[in-house]
């Protein structure tokens, strides 16, 4: 009895892992293969995200000066008109366009961020003890199939805790 509860915990725990790699590494793809991060030289490491009403609104502001440079450049004689007659709809397909884009990439962001910074860093904690199970599992048993399945699950523990090191799980949240 004892041996079947290591084998449903060793399975159990490299579930999680591989679970866990496999959806962070999927958001990454998604987001542009963020990870791993690029620490600028100066400024502030900490991966933010933006609040899609606030990202909306900043780039309202900005499609709005856009839309006043232009109507300066092409009407040089009139009086500059005040910005705020240029906020707002109606938007123009492309500017429509970025504004979608530019809030799916930021929701995509967040998703990526939020995994990372939840089950991303207990994998820190979960890869290396299911891998530890995986082994005692492997040199514990002369049955077959189930060192088969330790073998495997040994693998896929390694290669889990590789991807989260060389992603940096830990490292690109910047704290």
């Amino acid at each position: 009895m004892r041996s079947k509860a290591k084998i449903v915990c060793c399975l159990l725990l490299t579930a999680i892992v591989l679970h866990t790699c496999i959806r962070i590494e999927v958001l990454n793809a998604r987001n542009g293969h963020f990870l791993p991060r690029a620490h600028p030289a100066a400024g502030n490491p900490k991966w933010r995200v933006v609040a899609p009403t606030l990202l909306a609104r900043s780039l309202e502001r900005t499609i709005a000066i856009d839309r006043l440079t232009s109507h300066v450049s092409q009407h040089p004689n009139y009086p500059e008109p005040g910005i705020e007659e240029f906020i707002g709809p109606p938007y123009t397909d492309a500017e429509q366009a970025l504004i979608d884009t530019e809030i799916a990439r930021n929701k995509l962001s967040f998703q990526l961020r939020d995994w990372v910074s939840g089950m991303g860093l207990l994998q820190y904690i979960l890869a290396p003890v299911a891998l530890l199970s995986s082994l005692v599992l492997m040199r514990g048993t002369e049955n077959l199939a189930v060192r088969f399945a330790s073998v495997a699950c040994a693998v896929s523990n390694v290669t889990s805790m590789y991807l989260m090191f060389h992603r940096g799980y830990f490292t690109s949240l910047g704290w």
